[in-house]
């Protein structure tokens, strides 16, 4: 297999996408996204073309090393992600607000959509209403 690449035989998830504004973040969208896809750390070695037990020094509670120019690269193509940097406060704030109003268009319910986005459903409802909900990883 290619180093970076995703396995093609592999189904997507249904990833929601995040605002990540540190390295602790990312990190952490990094294990969520590697536990989403259902992976060990070993494969996720195997599939980035890492050395072994390099991806538990990188994602590791004690994140014994941190991701370079290389081993970012490796780690995203491996897991299927990518990067898009915005301005803060720019019209790219909530995505799974965005995501919840479609799903509400396709005649989702608030319950169904807070379960598949796993959102509290106050939260779905006042996004359905058209209020905005402080959310922490936006600050």
């Amino acid at each position: 297999m290619l180093a970076g690449k995703m396995n093609p035989s592999r189904p997507k998830t249904d990833w929601t996408p995040r605002i990540v504004s540190d390295y602790r973040a990312l990190v952490q969208c990094l294990r969520d996204r590697k536990d989403d896809l259902g992976i060990s750390l070993l494969e996720l070695d195997e599939r980035s073309g890492l050395q072994v037990g390099y991806s538990g020094k990188l994602l590791g509670a004690g994140m014994v090393r941190t991701l370079g120019p290389l081993s970012m690269g490796l780690m995203l193509g491996a897991l299927g992600l990518e990067l898009m940097v915005v301005e803060r406060g720019s019209a790219v704030v909530n995505p799974a607000r965005d995501r919840a109003l479609a799903l509400h268009r396709e005649g989702l319910s608030a319950r169904a959509i807070s379960k598949a986005l796993r959102v509290n459903r106050s939260t779905v409802q006042l996004w359905l209403r058209g209020g905005r909900h402080w959310r922490k990883d936006t600050k």
